[in-house]
């Protein structure tokens, strides 16, 4: 990769995360953000083992509840537990870094076919497209999360990597069902 074309990755993700940054606050879709806020509040009371059994009405695969987990512990670790303005922020952030992510790996598929400039397009298309910061960062919907580990394994199984991309595979799945169709 040449130096340029790192500084033009790195100018296209930085925008692209600045301008999540910035709809952050926004409430999004209230019933899905509350969900979310919910099952991290659960799984940090109940730990993984029993969240299932004791969360009430839980419509997403273990993946995502990993995921939750994640954020639930670095919100325990960090707000007190009534601290729901920044548990909303925290519940948002995955897939905000799964956009960013997502632009990474367009850029990796890219570059394997076209040139530094044509892969540097192909990011700003995704990255600094309003559909998808209105997905993620506004509206606060998980499906980056899953997209980013299904590109992933498209990703690794052009390297021909297939144990891990099989893997990554299985856990988009494991966050929401709809990369099964891969």
């Amino acid at each position: 990769f040449s130096s340029r074309d790192v500084m033009w990755l790195l100018i296209i993700l930085g925008a692209g995360l600045l301008i999540r940054l910035f709809l952050l606050p926004t409430q999004g879709h209230v019933t899905d953000i509350g969900s979310f806020e919910s099952w991290t509040l659960s799984l940090n009371k109940f730990g993984v083992k029993a969240f299932y059994a004791q969360a009430g009405f839980v419509d997403y695969p273990p993946g995502y509840m990993l995921v939750l987990w994640c954020v639930g512990q670095i919100y325990a670790l960090f707000f007190a537990s009534n601290d729901y303005y920044h548990l909303m922020f925290l519940v948002k952030m995955p897939a905000i870094l799964a956009d960013i992510g997502i632009g990474v790996l367009i850029y990796l598929i890219a570059r394997r076919q076209w040139p530094g400039a044509g892969a540097i397009w192909a990011v700003a298309v995704f990255v600094l497209n309003p559909v998808s910061w209105f997905v993620s960062a506004y509206w606060g919907q998980a499906d980056s999360v899953a997209a980013v580990f299904l590109i992933l394994a498209i990703y690794l199984a052009l390297e021909e990597r297939f144990e891990f991309a099989w893997a990554a595979l299985a856990f988009a799945v494991l966050i929401k069902p709809q990369p099964l169709v891969i």
